[in-house]
């Protein structure tokens, strides 16, 4: 096996100079906060309190406040769920188009020979 053939579900470790699988610690850790929360402190936001105050309320740093206030400003809970599937669903036809893009140019180069 070539060191560029991906092995589902692993990683490449050049170290030990294998393929691994990810440990937890690999993985991306999930958000402490659901979508409805999130929601929630971003409508207390609209409401007129300071995000300062907020983001100290619930434990959250400012920089997340505003982040959240620029993804989940308007919707509700329905459709910032929808918004995400919808992102996720984008990304994977993004994937797809990308590998038929290959497979195309890998026969156009089997066909003309090269």
């Amino acid at each position: 096996m070539a060191w560029h053939d991906e092995i589902p579900g692993h990683r490449f470790n050049s170290y030990w100079e294998g393929w691994v699988r990810p440990s937890e610690k690999d993985t991306m850790r999930k958000s402490r906060f659901t979508g409805a929360q999130i929601i929630g402190i971003c409508k207390r936001a609209e409401g007129g309190a300071k995000v300062e105050d907020l983001a100290r309320e619930d434990s959250v740093s400012t920089a997340s406040s505003y982040n959240w206030r620029s993804k989940y400003g308007g919707p509700e809970v329905n459709a910032a769920k929808r918004l995400r599937e919808l992102e996720n669903e984008s990304r994977r036809l993004k994937q797809m188009i990308a590998y038929q893009a290959l497979e195309i140019d890998a026969l156009k180069t089997i066909v003309s020979g090269e």
